[in-house]
């Protein structure tokens, strides 16, 4: 079974994601521990990008895929949509200043 761990700010934005397979579909806290040490070494704002929120959580959750090979096409597809986002996000901020 393939998990999902999010890094969310209280409104469920998601600021950064990785994806595991677990043998029995159960929650790997060390996961999670290895996750948060990536995350705090990246050079990333600890921040929401969206909302400005430094209120974050860890969120270890079961997605729907049995198996990495069927879970790509599906998070391929999500990190493009997210990057399309971000790039818009960006043009706002960038026009907003403008103002």
């Amino acid at each position: 079974m393939i998990r999902i761990i999010q890094l969310l700010c209280p409104h469920r934005h998601c600021i950064v994601a990785t994806v595991y397979e677990s043998d029995d579909g159960e929650e790997m806290p060390a996961k999670t521990v290895e996750f948060r040490a990536a995350f705090e070494a990246a050079p990333l704002n600890p921040w929401c990008g969206i909302c400005g929120s430094k209120r974050l959580i860890y969120e270890d959750r079961p997605t729907r895929f049995p198996t990495m090979e069927e879970a790509l096409p599906f998070l391929n597809q999500s990190s493009r949509d997210q990057m399309k986002t971000r790039a818009y996000i960006d043009r706002a901020i960038i026009d907003e200043s403008k103002w």
